[in-house]
């Protein structure tokens, strides 16, 4: 059932655009607000992992490591 959200989302498109009459323009608007909701964690996530990557790449992850590690010995508080 791996369809079952888009097959949701495909149907209640049907059904706005003809059982409830809602004009298209503000069919597609909720479309797009939703894909842009939707994106915006995700993006969020990638970006996090982009830098952790390029951080770890240029040895800048070790030096905050150091930083860190100087702040205090409790290995609790790191």
């Amino acid at each position: 059932m791996r369809c079952a959200l888009p097959l949701a989302a495909l149907v209640l498109y049907a059904l706005l655009l003809n059982y409830f009459a809602v004009r298209p323009v503000l069919v597609h608007a909720a479309v797009v607000e939703g894909l842009l909701t939707a994106f915006t964690p995700i993006l969020i996530v990638w970006g996090a992992i982009l830098l952790f990557n390029t951080m770890e790449h240029w040895g800048a992850v070790a030096t905050v490591w150091q930083w860190l590690n100087g702040i205090t010995t409790n290995r609790v508080a790191i």
